[in-house]
């Protein structure tokens, strides 16, 4: 499900019992995972339009069939957009890319004299509101949009393209913990929410206004790299060297890099065509 250090820790602090933090119950986890693939077969079953995913784009959530502004059917959460999918015709409309996503309005209006749960998204792009009655779904939903547009704009903001691939586990993981959360046995059942928004990374970075760079860093920053990447603990970088690589046979071909020697005596290796972590590393010296 993650393989990131820090996120499998956010995971198992929202999973742990507060009396007993040391360990998550195998029953909660085995939960957790059946929820995480469960929601995976609905993705990967959802029956869509041809030339309707965009290059690269990932299912995120899909939703009961729902009342929305575009009639009855159901909305698609990826990692760039939503779109509706109405029933019986399978017909696709995007509703709006995250980005241009302004907020998130919780409400609730009367339908034939019964409350309903309804979620309004605010697009910039179109400068209209989208309605999904989405009833006992709608705060879920309010994390999960707000966790992926938040990676994305912190993905922007800072030049951190890793950010989106984060957020898109983020999400997944969310997901999971809020429907394994309805089985009363799991540990997490009675505070549900509380778990979900410990996962939410992005939604509290941009809370607290960390995506905000000063004008001449922004200026100054071509693309956010992070060599601690999957570490358990972060290092310092002590020196930085970037080589220009060169053209040759098969098996002379080298890519230009980007090598970072940590304080703990290792040299990781960015691979510069892609910016992609190398799995190997060098150590330099005993620590």
């Amino acid at each position: 499900m993650s393989t990131d250090y820090d996120t499998i820790q956010r995971l198992f602090l929202a999973l742990a019992q507060p009396q007993r933090p040391t360990h998550v119950e195998k029953y909660t986890f085995e939960v957790l995972r059946l929820s995480y693939e469960d929601n995976q077969t609905q993705c990967e079953s959802l029956a869509l339009p041809k030339n309707c995913l965009q290059n690269n784009e990932i299912i995120l959530r899909v939703s009961n069939l729902i009342k929305t502004d575009f009639g009855m059917g159901r909305i698609v959460l990826t990692d760039k957009r939503l779109f509706f999918i109405k029933d019986v015709s399978n017909r696709y409309k995007e509703i709006v890319k995250l980005r241009n996503i302004t907020g998130l309005e919780k409400i609730q209006t009367h339908w034939y004299l019964i409350a309903v749960d309804v979620l309004v998204i605010n697009d910039s792009a179109h400068k209209v509101k989208f309605t999904a009655w989405l009833k006992e779904e709608r705060n879920s939903w309010a994390i999960l949009i707000e966790e992926m547009r938040a990676g994305k704009v912190v993905s922007e903001a800072t030049r951190d393209f890793t950010a989106i691939g984060q957020a898109v586990q983020n999400v997944l993981l969310v997901d999971a913990v809020i429907r394994s959360g309805q089985d009363e046995r799991t540990t997490h059942h009675k505070h549900v929410t509380r778990a979900a928004e410990t996962l939410c990374y992005f939604s509290g970075y941009i809370s607290e206004g960390r995506h905000n760079l000063p004008p001449d860093t922004l200026q100054a920053l071509q693309h956010r790299v992070d060599p601690n990447m999957g570490q358990r603990e972060r290092k310092t970088v002590e020196v930085l060297l970037y080589t220009a690589g060169g053209l040759g046979s098969e098996s002379t071909n080298c890519p230009p890099r980007l090598w970072c020697g940590m304080g703990d005596g290792k040299v990781r290796v960015f691979d510069a065509t892609n910016w992609a972590l190398e799995l190997s590393f060098v150590q330099t010296k005993a620590t």
